[in-house]
């Protein structure tokens, strides 16, 4: 079959229309260009299919087929040697309607000596209809990869039925050889890592959302939405980031949320709030206050990079001084009961008494006799709570002291038994863990405490 430019296809189809503006929300298909003259040439059409898939990539709210749908698929089959444009086209909008694409865009281009030339066609697949057609032409040689961006930005102002303008958008890394992939708009457009940054164009005038994702897990590490103007430079530093989501509830009286002491949220009841891209390289202090500036509830935070903590900051637990607290198991069977003072929001003391019974084993002659012992004791606890992830506060509960009075066989001893240990709040119920120190034994006992507590 005798070989003919693609552009007879312009005379077979009836509708050619002089611009087209395309809705972000069709399927797009970048279908590749075939090479009409030199095959030492064929990579020009590979770069420039993947520069325009770049660029349409950047555009918010673009859907794209994926190059290995698209351009690897029209390769495999042979579509980018056919050179008949009738065949051509045809071949192109079965591909597309496989991947469930609403537009193809392809083309041919030819290199003459120092000249390229390449001609541009957006067919629609449901009708098979020319949306847009375009001739472009440049210098080939050194300088082709400006000409194929020259024509890739053209390209795309005709889609957008609009003149491109840019701006410029780069990512540095300030952490280890970790590397990081860039996002734009839902799309991966490259990479980062500290010893190499990622510099790219991006539409000046339109919204753009930023996304970093760790490469090694694939968490989500840095979000920004932003707008820039023509030729503006915007610079991203990533630190190593999480976010946390907070949320005030009972909220009886207008109150602002503070971050390490700036104002950042004027609260609205029961709504969460977010703070993302915050550096995990140190501790961050959320605050509650009212409009005396008085600290209402307050948490401490610490995360990883990529975690999202969930904090939950109660006021009216918060302005609840007195409680009762009920716990069991603490060292074996016992039972106390106590009250709880909240000094601050972290700072929580409480005073138990108690009695534990326990049994006590002793060989005399080779015989072994045993005894139920009871240990009368109070304790007087001091809990700073210094984390609360996912909605569980964790507090460090330190038994100032631990005293009691021990009774075997009608005798009795006084006893000192300090302890230090973690302790977690579910609702009103609390588990305790602590290690104690017993002067009796001059031994380290683990302790298991689980209880309740009701605040008033």
């Amino acid at each position: 079959m005798k070989k003919s430019l693609l552009l007879t296809a312009a005379i077979l189809i009836l509708s050619v229309s002089a611009g087209f503006s395309a809705p972000s929300a069709v399927k797009t298909m970048i279908g590749g260009f075939v090479n009409l003259g030199d095959k030492k040439q064929d990579n020009i059409g590979e770069l420039t299919a993947r520069s325009l898939y770049n660029l349409f990539a950047k555009i918010p709210g673009s859907d794209l087929v994926e190059p290995k749908d698209s351009l690897e698929q029209a390769k495999a089959k042979g579509i980018l040697t056919i050179t008949n444009g009738k065949e051509l086209n045809a071949a192109m909008t079965k591909l597309a309607q496989q991947t469930g694409a609403g537009l193809v865009i392809f083309g041919i281009y030819k290199v003459s000596g120092n000249k390229l030339t390449v001609t541009v066609f957006g067919i629609d697949v449901v009708t098979a209809d020319i949306k847009f057609q375009r001739d472009f032409s440049g210098i080939a040689g050194l300088d082709v990869f400006d000409t194929i961006d020259r024509i890739t930005e053209e390209i795309a102002g005709v889609v957008l039925g609009k003149k491109i303008e840019f701006a410029s958008l780069t990512v540095s890394i300030k952490s280890d050889n970790t590397e990081y992939r860039v996002y734009l708009n839902g799309k991966y457009i490259g990479k980062a890592t500290m010893t190499q940054p990622f510099t790219e164009k991006v539409f000046a005038g339109e919204e753009n959302e930023m996304t970093i994702v760790n490469s090694k897990n694939m968490k989500e590490v840095y979000r920004e939405i932003f707008t820039l103007k023509k030729d503006e430079q915007k610079k991203v530093e990533y630190l190593p980031a999480g976010k946390i989501v907070v949320t005030v509830l009972n909220v009886a009286e207008p109150v602002q949320l503070k971050w390490n002491g700036e104002k950042v949220w004027d609260v609205l009841q029961g709504e969460p709030f977010q703070v993302r891209n915050v550096d995990i390289t140190k501790t961050h202090k959320l605050e509650v206050v009212n409009a005396k500036g008085d600290v209402l509830g307050t948490m401490n935070i610490t995360l990883e990079e990529g975690e999202t903590a969930i904090a939950n900051i109660d006021l009216a637990v918060g302005q609840r001084k007195f409680g009762m607290a009920l716990k069991g198991l603490e060292g074996g069977l016992s039972l106390s009961i106590g009250v709880n003072y909240k000094i601050t929001p972290d700072f929580k003391a409480g005073l138990f008494f108690g009695i534990m019974f326990y049994e006590t084993r002793l060989a005399v002659g080779g015989l072994t006799s045993s005894s139920i012992n009871n240990l009368l004791k109070f304790d007087l606890e001091l809990s700073y709570y210094f984390m609360r992830v996912q909605g569980f506060p964790l507090s460090l509960a330190a038994s100032v002291f631990g005293t009691g009075f021990l009774t075997t066989s009608g005798s009795s001893s006084f006893a000192v038994s300090p302890g230090i240990g973690l302790k977690t709040d579910i609702a009103n119920f609390f588990i305790d863990l602590k290690a104690r120190y017993s002067f009796i034994d001059n031994k380290i006992h683990p302790m298991l405490g689980v209880g309740i507590s009701l605040d008033f």
